[in-house]
């Protein structure tokens, strides 16, 4: 996950593996607003992720094996130079 702030409503994005939805990238664009999810359902870990952020696209990746990527989905996202990145 990167956000901007470590307030609980902050603008984030964030990607994930999770038995129940398989890859997930969750993002929310505005202080305080919604968050809206992109899925790729039948995936299950063991499952490599990875958000890069170029300026203000993010772009969410998955990988079977680390090597060959494919994009999950991308979003443009104002935020500020220094960020917060929370890992598991």
């Amino acid at each position: 996950m990167i956000r901007n702030t470590v307030d609980a409503n902050s603008i984030n994005a964030y990607i994930a593996v999770t038995p129940g939805n398989g890859v997930t990238f969750q993002r929310r664009t505005t202080t305080g607003g919604s968050s809206v999810s992109t899925k790729i359902a039948g995936i299950t870990a063991p499952y490599w992720v990875k958000l890069v952020r170029s300026g203000n696209t993010f772009t969410a990746f998955c990988s079977s094996d680390g090597v060959t990527w494919t994009q999950v989905d991308t979003a443009s996202i104002t935020m500020n130079s220094t960020v917060y990145v929370d890992w598991l």
